[in-house]
């Protein structure tokens, strides 16, 4: 906290990148950009980070323990204590910028249950569905291929490719018209929720408790979801949105075992995560469950019912049960572009600064780098001549100075060969693809291909990168069977088997006398390994890296000459 009152006098300010770049963390932190110069180090992380921060992804069960949170400030008196400001103004509140505290709740209530109710839709629909995009198809593979219990199965998709009137882009917009919600709706829920959060941290005590922290959690993924999907209407084309089901805890529970986790062992039962159940809003209880929650008395329910003697009530499914399956709403962003023109529009200047940001211009279209809206524009040039209303083409790099690209410190003509391998050394095709990875030749022909290389480098170190995480343990029990020896599955006995000769494994020690496997754990591991591979290159004369885009071994560690004299991309980063 002493920092954030520090900061609104420095002159220099260094944050991690989402304290810049995150929309709702510059708006909560107070963070103000006008006239400021960033300089993002590292850029080329930027765009992922753009598109986490515009994303996001809200499950059942936290929107149920919403319901119940706001069902409970629904009902709270009418009362000078409990009027809010929805205005957002200083100064005296006038009538039309005040509501109270009961018909703020009631209305986000309403528009959380209308989520709730579209993943409900959602996740019935899933469990019947006799298909190949059912609960019985995804419980079938499982059976065969003992898939990961954290799989997620897509169910409904908004996406971009939609055509409106005009051929206008729609996106995600579908997704909004089938919940009932307008841009109006959104912009208003958002007033709502800004002025909730401060009546709520105006409210907070000094002291921490367990129950306040969990309150608080929920009001920020209250405020997020509202926020991201307000942006999201805003311009539909750059989102889709998606919902996906997966298994509560495990998918043995949800094919109807007991989903305890068992102790013991090393196998993989004992890792399996425990079912959650709904939460209870008053008046259940967990000795009685079935009963029906409290009728609504907010005057807009009343007014919507037309049964005197069955009354709107909220949350009636948030009853303690423990479903077997939860359906999460996936709301994505497409492009960083929108998330990047806000920031560059609010500050001075951006810089970016990075190694592997080239090509500029390819980099700029990405982020849409264009000029604020009262830059001054580059000169109009129309497509056709006698065209009316063409967008004006508006620079995205300044002229002078150009942007500063560094000369290679290598000579690229005598010192670096580059080269795209597109078959395996039988002829076949190497093609690097989810599908592939399945298939039972696809590992081995691929350890074979970096064998075949990594023999062909007389001398120094090898770095590997692979799409995932997930590919780099499939090729490691694949390659290593002995390694696996002991916690053997028939999922992977296909790959295990070996005619008797030397693994891929035993070929690559034999070449560069030891292979390192990207840890995925804490930093002491990293660095461990990281200091094994260069031992290993310096006192050995070589050693093979298998890493992943995008991880710790791929960001700012300089592998500079017999540290790197060959670098393996296997496809590319997911």
């Amino acid at each position: 906290y002493i920092s954030q009152v520090l900061s609104k006098d420095a002159d220099i300010v260094f944050a991690p990148y989402n304290y810049v770049l995150d929309p709702g963390i510059r708006e909560a932190l107070g963070i103000e950009l006008g006239n400021s110069v960033v300089i993002l180090d590292e850029a080329h992380n930027v765009e992922s980070t753009l598109r986490e921060a515009g994303s996001g992804k809200f499950g059942e069960f936290e929107l149920c323990e919403l319901i119940v949170m706001l069902n409970n400030y629904a009902v709270t008196e009418r009362s000078t204590g409990n009027l809010m400001d929805v205005g957002g103004r200083a100064g005296p509140l006038s009538e039309s910028d005040t509501q109270y505290l009961c018909d703020v709740a009631h209305t986000l209530l309403l528009f959380v249950e209308k989520v709730i109710d579209k993943l409900r839709t959602a996740r019935i629909c899933f469990q019947n569905n006799p298909g190949k995009k059912g609960a019985a198809m995804a419980l079938k593979e499982w059976e065969k291929f003992h898939t990961a219990d954290d799989n997620a199965f897509e169910v409904t998709f908004d996406g971009p490719t939609g055509k409106g009137h005009l051929g206008k882009c729609v996106g995600c917009l579908p997704f909004f018209e089938r919940l009932g919600l307008t841009k109006q709706d959104l912009d208003n829920l958002r007033t709502y929720v800004d002025a909730f959060e401060r009546f709520f941290r105006g409210r907070e005590g000094n002291e921490a408790t367990t129950e306040r922290d969990r309150i608080s959690t929920l009001v920020d993924r209250l405020t997020e979801l509202v926020c991201k999907l307000n942006a999201a209407i805003q311009t539909p084309e750059h989102y889709y949105t998606a919902v996906v089901a997966t298994a509560n805890g495990s998918l043995e529970f949800a094919s109807g075992g007991d989903g305890e986790i068992e102790g013991g062992g090393r196998g993989r039962r004992s890792w399996k995560k425990k079912p959650r159940a709904l939460p209870l809003v008053s008046p259940k209880t967990p000795a009685n469950p079935d009963r029906p929650a409290n009728p609504c008395m907010n005057p807009f329910c009343r007014a919507q019912c037309t049964d005197a003697l069955n009354p709107i009530r909220h949350g009636n499914y948030c009853d303690g049960s423990t479903p077997k399956w939860e359906c999460h709403l996936h709301l994505a962003l497409l492009t960083p572009g929108p998330l990047m023109q806000e920031l560059s529009n609010e500050c001075r200047t951006v810089v970016l600064a990075s190694g592997s940001l080239s090509p500029i211009p390819s980099l700029c279209a990405e982020l849409n780098l264009f000029p604020a809206a009262n830059a001054p524009l580059s000169p109009v040039r129309s497509l056709e001549s006698n065209q009316t209303g063409v967008p004006k083409i508006q620079k995205r790099l300044q002229d002078k100075p150009k942007p500063l690209e560094a000369d290679h410190v290598v000579d690229l003509q005598k010192q670096l060969f580059a080269c795209s391998i597109g078959h395996f050394p039988d002829g076949s095709e190497l093609r690097v693809s989810q599908k592939n990875y399945s298939q039972p030749d696809f590992l081995p022909k691929l350890g074979e291909t970096l064998v075949r290389i990594i023999e062909g480098i007389p001398y120094g170190g090898v770095l590997v990168f692979l799409p995932s995480y997930a590919l780099l343990r499939k090729c490691e029990r694949s390659w290593n069977p002995n390694s696996f020896r002991q916690n053997r599955r028939a999922w992977w006995s296909q790959h295990e088997e070996t005619d008797g000769g030397d693994s891929v494994w035993d070929r690559l020690i034999a070449a560069k006398h030891k292979v390192i496997v990207e840890p995925s754990g804490g930093q002491d591991e990293f660095e461990e390994k990281k200091q094994e591979y260069m031992d290993s290159v310096r006192m050995e004369g070589g050693c093979v890296l298998l890493a992943v885009f995008r991880g710790k071994m791929s960001e700012g560690i300089s592998f500079n000459d017999n540290n790197a004299r060959c670098v393996v991309c296997v496809g590319l980063p997911l």
